[in-house]
């Protein structure tokens, strides 16, 4: 009788285990597996595939020349960046010795750019500098793009991982985890939000100035005299208002000047 109830408790605890290991492989294996369901699923982007989409081009541009008139070039850029829906990004204007400059940075829709730069160069006799760069960016897109999806699956089951926790300790692993992993889905949406605005939107850097005649005379003889007139009253002045500053030490050295001068005035009276 002993022997089986021997026998029957150790088949109960054999069977606790064993239920108590599933729970436990449940919430455990199934991030590792998550993991590399993940890493699996994701793949670089072929050139293949890249050939196939629309590509994603960011163009740049910086254009410098010169003007007549800095307000109607200012009047008339503003009007092309309306007429082109696009938008004026930072605008300032700088006094110089040799010239005046403005410079505006603009953006607008990439299907404009060609034609908006053609718009502002009209009756611009010579470009000073003119630098128009194309960026492809297609395969990052792609990339980016694949990455974002591969995490928000990641991110899906996490979330179902969460719902299976039996206790503080298994809820807090996955939450730590999930924080993770919806971090660098903010960090991938933000980057592709980036590109996606860059490439919408086209940035053409606008620098034009008028350059500020020197005048060269030459003084006249009559000039310099009155020059000099004028020089040797404001010495004048200078050196009256120099020793107004120092009167008190003009009357202190005046008044041992005439003391040392009267005691040896007086010794000499009495030598003799």
């Amino acid at each position: 009788m002993k022997n089986i109830i021997y026998i029957y408790i150790t088949v109960l605890f054999l069977i606790s285990c064993h239920s108590e290991s599933n729970s436990l492989k449940d919430i455990g294996e199934l991030p590792s597996y998550e993991v590399e369901h993940a890493i699996f699923n994701y793949t670089q982007p072929n050139k293949e595939k890249i050939q196939t989409v629309q590509r994603k081009l960011i163009k740049r541009g910086n254009v410098s020349f010169e003007v007549d008139d800095l307000s109607v070039t200012t009047t008339n850029i503003k009007t092309s960046v309306k007429k082109f829906n696009g938008y004026i990004a930072e605008e300032k204007s700088e006094k110089g010795y040799y010239s005046n400059d403005v410079t505006i940075t603009v953006r607008v829709p990439n299907t404009n750019f060609d034609t908006f730069l053609s718009e502002i160069s009209k009756g611009v006799k010579e470009f000073d500098e003119k630098n128009i760069s194309v960026s492809d960016v297609t395969e990052e897109f792609l990339d980016v793009s694949a990455r974002i999806k591969t995490k928000k699956e990641l991110e899906n089951r996490y979330l179902q991982l969460l719902a299976k926790a039996k206790n503080v300790k298994e809820i807090l692993e996955v939450e730590k985890e999930l924080e993770q992993v919806r971090s660098d889905i903010e960090r991938a949406e933000g980057r592709l939000e980036f590109l996606e605005n860059n490439v919408s939107f086209s940035t053409l850097k606008i620098k034009f100035y008028k350059k500020i005649e020197q005048k060269i005379t030459e003084d006249s003889f009559g000039g310099n005299i009155l020059k000099a007139f004028k020089d040797g009253f404001d010495g004048l002045k200078s050196l009256f208002l120099f020793l107004i500053t120092i009167w008190p030490l003009l009357i202190i050295t005046t008044a041992i000047y005439i003391f040392v001068r009267r005691r040896l005035k007086n010794k000499q009276q009495l030598n003799s």
